[in-house]
């Protein structure tokens, strides 16, 4: 077998996920709906200490994130916000639409998003995947609850989600999210 390094592998990993993201996969996904975090074992290629606190590190922050998706969509986005990289190509696909590149413009986005929720409800997180190698991460997940929007009564929400992390200046920052509400199955059936 050849030998990959760790980025080919991940990057193959992903282009699977993104590939198969809108059929099969989330499919399966909306259907595990399993009641809390999944985590899957951590990349061990690197092995020792490091490796290992990098993972530790991750899931604590994705515990910052849980509070932050909750905050958010209860009308705060300065948690969420604080999650970010402030580097030139953090993308967004948001769910209401907006496709953006660049600190301040995904910025200004979640402030708007944060403006259109209102106090009365919040998602939480819920990971169907979480991935490490290096200092690349990802997961996969939805956001569920209760949500109140442009001051309409509380409805349920769910939100299919993706997240891209790097591992950078000691700590996992957000590079992209990708969202949108989970379309209804096509598949003859279902």
């Amino acid at each position: 077998m050849k030998h990959t390094s760790r980025w080919h592998h991940f990057a193959l990993v992903f282009a699977g996920v993104a590939t198969l993201g809108g059929s099969a996969l989330c499919a399966s996904l909306a259907q595990a709906r399993t009641p809390g975090p999944t985590y899957v074992a951590a990349d061990r290629e690197n092995g020792g200490e490091r490796h290992g606190r990098r993972w530790h590190k991750l899931q604590a922050k994705l515990r910052e994130n849980d509070a932050a998706i909750h905050a958010i969509t209860s009308g705060d986005a300065k948690p969420y916000m604080a999650l970010w990289a402030d580097d030139p190509d953090i993308t967004l696909f948001g769910a209401w639409g907006p496709i953006e590149r660049g600190p301040q413009p995904v910025l200004d986005t979640f402030e708007w998003v944060g403006g259109r929720f209102g106090p009365g409800g919040g998602l939480a997180s819920e990971y169907t995947v979480i991935r490490m190698s290096g200092s690349l991460a990802y997961t996969v997940g939805f956001e569920r609850g209760m949500a109140q929007v442009d001051g309409n009564p509380l409805v349920p929400m769910t939100i299919r989600v993706t997240q891209l992390w790097s591992y950078r200046h000691g700590d996992w920052e957000l590079m992209h999210r990708h969202a949108d509400f989970p379309p209804a199955d096509q598949r003859p059936g279902a």
